[in-house]
């Protein structure tokens, strides 16, 4: 069971497939763009804007198209993996930085170790963010603006098909899916955790992953999961 969005499902099933999976997406929440764009006008003055995934920077290159903002006055960008490279790659833009455990606490940690005291720093983030990224900058004397570019809308009246393990790539797809199985998720035999933030919303649920991306991005985590498999069967 894969439980996420439509870039989830994309990242994942295609993959999955090819090691022999039987793949299940479970679109449990959609992401709806925030139609309060008054922190585009904050950009240009902007030292930076950070982005979390590559769904936030889809729905922010829509954004700024039908806001008529030129994508080269943008500010240097940094993200916290490859997930938000490729989404920018498309549009053509390099980021200037990434971390390197793809996540955004990683992102923190370069970027305070960088310097940010005096800079002024856009954070892309959804209404459920419980990203730690702005509190740090923050703390390391930089300017954050909190831009909440979309909003994580649950999906209704979902039928859950029976599965044998689950693979969560986010936080949301944690907690959105225990609003509606948690029962299930508390008898699985095989849950597989994208990354560390990823964990502590399982844990927050007193479930530990019985797998853990090295790595969080895609590629890892299922990586991760063909070998849990391959040393349950020898």
């Amino acid at each position: 069971l894969v439980p996420g969005t439509e870039r989830t499902r994309r990242a994942l099933l295609e993959p999955l497939a090819e090691r022999g999976a039987w793949v299940m997406p479970l679109e449990l929440f959609e992401l709806r763009p925030n139609p309060d764009l008054s922190w585009i006008d904050e950009l240009e003055a902007a030292d930076w804007i950070t982005f979390s995934s590559g769904s936030s920077v889809e729905i922010f290159a829509e954004q700024i198209r039908r806001a008529g903002f030129d994508a080269r006055r943008l500010p240097k960008i940094a993200v916290s993996g490859p997930s938000c490279a490729e989404a920018l790659a498309v549009l053509g833009i390099v980021p200037e930085m990434m971390s390197e455990r793809h996540t955004s606490e990683s992102l923190a940690e370069v970027m305070v170790a960088r310097g940010v005291t005096g800079e002024q720093i856009v954070v892309t983030m959804s209404d459920a963010s419980r990203s730690p990224l702005a509190s740090r900058l923050e703390q390391a004397g930089a300017e954050v603006l909190r831009a909440v570019t979309y909003h994580n809308v649950p999906i209704q009246n979902i039928e859950i098909p029976e599965y044998d393990a689950i693979l969560f790539s986010s936080p949301s797809a944690v907690n959105a899916l225990w609003k509606v199985d948690s029962e299930g998720m508390k008898k699985c035999t095989l849950l597989a955790s994208i990354g560390p933030v990823t964990t502590t919303a399982l844990s927050k649920q007193h479930l530990c992953p019985h797998v853990e991306a090295r790595v969080c991005d895609a590629a890892h985590l299922i990586s991760a999961l063909a070998s849990h498999v391959c040393f349950r069967r020898t």
